[in-house]
C-alpha cells in the first residue's frame, strides 16, 4: 500500500448519539483508530432532535441552536489548506437538512475540499429514485468524492439509483473488543449446566427485546429443557420516530418488568432474567464473554451491520438473529442461526435447538469467530479506510 501523506488532518462530521447509536460509535472508533497512525483528527458534532424533552417549544428552540452549532462549526472549513470532510449522514429528511447549507456552501466555495459520504443505515433501499427524500439523498451523494456502504447489497442499491461505481466503497464496520481465545470461546460454549444468553441493545421495540422476553416467556413453561438457563437484557430506554408499541418510559418499563416476573416467578421454571439497563466498557466486555448465545432478533427499519452482532462474534457466542439489513452479509447460515421473521414462537425453538446441542454451538460460536478474526478486525478495516483516502487524494 502506498505510503500515506503524515499528520494530514480530517474533519469527521457524524451525529452525537443521545443515549448509544452505532453510527455514532463507528465513527469514534475510526477516529481513534486513524489518530493511533497519524492522522490528524477533528470532530464535529451533528446534534439530532431529541424527542425525549416533553416541551415541544423547549425541544426545537433547542435544537434549532446547536444545529447553527454545527454549521458554524462546518462552515470554519472555508478557510486554510486544502481539507478532508468525512460525513456520516443520517437517512432522514431532517438529517440532511441539519447540514445541507453548510454542504452547499463548502461545495460551492471550496471545490478543493475532500468529501467522504459514510453511510451506516439502511433505509434508503427502500426509496424509489424519483422521491423527494431519494432526490436529496442522491445530491449529497453526487457531490461526494468517495461513499462508502457496509455491504454490497447497499452498494447494488446505489449503483441502481444511478450512483457512479468508481464513488462507492465496501467498509464493513469492526469491534473495540478483543477478539477471543478460540480454546476459551470453546470451553465457554461447551458448559451446559446453566447456560447463558444475552440480549443487548437500545431498548427499541423492533430491536428485538419484546420477541426475547417473550421467547423466554414460553421456554419457562417447558420443564423438560435440558438445562437452566439465565438470560440478560441489557439496555437502555430509547425512542425513534418508529416506535408504535411503547412511547413512553413508564408503559414500556412497566411491561418488561412484568415480563420479567412472569418468567421467573413461573413454579419449576428453569429459566432467570435480569434487565441491566445499560453497559460500557468493561462491564460490557464482561457480559459477551460469559454469554453462550446472543439474541438478536432486529426488525428495525434503519438496521445495517450492527456493532453487536461484531461484538458477539468477537467474543465466540453462538447467534440468532434475523435477515434485516446486511446482517445476511456479515453472517449467513454457516455461522448463525438467521430468522427472516423472528417470531416468539421461532426464537424459543432456535433457542431450546441451541440448548439440547452443546457441539452445534460451538460450530456456530467458533465460526463466527474466524471471521471476526478474518475479515472484521480493526486493522484491515483501517486499511480499508486508508485506501479510500488515499484514493480520493
Amino acid at each position: 500500500m502506498k505510503k500515506m501523506p503524515s499528520r494530514r488532518t480530517i474533519y469527521f462530521a457524524y451525529s452525537e448519539p443521545i443515549s448509544f447509536s452505532g453510527q455514532s460509535a463507528a465513527s469514534e472508533m475510526l477516529i481513534d483508530g486513524l489518530a493511533a497512525r497519524g492522522w490528524n483528527c477533528v470532530r464535529i458534532a451533528i446534534y439530532p432532535l431529541d424527542r425525549a424533552v416533553p416541551n415541544p417549544v423547549l425541544r426545537y428552540a433547542r435544537f434549532i441552536t446547536l444545529m447553527v452549532k454545527t454549521w458554524m462549526s462546518l462552515i470554519k472549513l472555508t478557510f486554510g489548506p486544502a481539507k478532508i470532510l468525512h460525513l456520516n449522514l443520517g437517512q432522514s429528511l431532517a438529517s440532511f437538512l441539519r447540514v445541507s447549507f453548510p454542504f452547499l456552501w463548502l461545495k460551492l466555495v471550496r471545490r478543493d475540499l475532500k468529501v467522504i459520504t459514510s453511510l451506516h443505515g439502511s433505509v434508503f433501499m427502500e426509496w424509489r429514485r424519483e422521491a423527494l427524500v431519494a432526490k436529496v439523498f442522491l445530491w449529497y451523494l453526487r457531490k461526494s468524492n468517495a461513499v462508502t456502504v457496509l455491504g454490497e447489497r447497499q452498494r447494488g442499491k446505489l449503483i441502481e439509483m444511478g450512483i457512479e461505481p468508481k464513488r462507492l466503497y465496501v467498509v464493513p464496520n469492526t469491534c473495540d473488543l478483543v477478539v477471543e481465545d478460540e480454546s476459551n470461546a470453546k470451553s465457554k460454549l461447551l458448559k451446559q449446566s446453566k447456560v447463558k444468553l444475552l440480549h443487548l441493545s437500545l431498548l427499541i421495540e423492533s430491536k428485538g427485546y419484546p420477541e426475547f422476553l417473550e421467547a423466554l416467556e414460553l421456554l419457562s413453561r417447558n420443564s423438560k429443557l435440558p438445562c437452566e438457563v439465565e438470560a440478560v437484557l441489557c439496555g437502555p430506554m430509547s425512542f425513534t420516530a418508529y416506535c408504535r408499541r411503547f412511547t413512553n418510559e413508564v408503559t414500556k418499563e412497566q411491561w418488561i418488568e412484568k415480563k420479567i416476573t412472569s418468567i421467573g416467578g413461573r413454579k419449576g421454571s428453569k429459566v432467570s432474567v435480569k434487565w441491566i439497563r445499560g453497559a460500557q466498557g468493561k462491564k460490557k466486555s464482561k457480559l459477551f464473554q460469559e454469554a453462550q448465545i446472543f439474541v438478536f432478533p432486529s426488525t428495525f427499519p434503519v438496521e445495517a451491520q450492527p456493532l453487536v452482532l461484531l461484538e458477539a462474534m468477537a467474543s465466540g457466542c453462538a447467534l440468532i438473529t434475523s435477515t434485516v439489513g446486511e446482517i445476511p452479509s456479515t453472517v449467513d447460515e454457516s455461522i448463525a442461526i438467521l430468522e427472516a421473521d423472528p417470531t416468539a414462537e421461532r426464537l424459543a425453538k432456535a433457542i431450546e435447538n441451541l440448548l439440547e446441542s452443546p457441539a452445534e454451538r460451538v460450530r456456530l460460536g467458533l465460526g463466527g469467530l474466524k471471521r471476526m478474526r478474518d475479515k472484521y478486525g480493526v486493522s484491515s478495516h483501517l486499511d480499508n479506510w486508508e485506501r479510500v483516502i488515499n484514493d480520493i487524494l
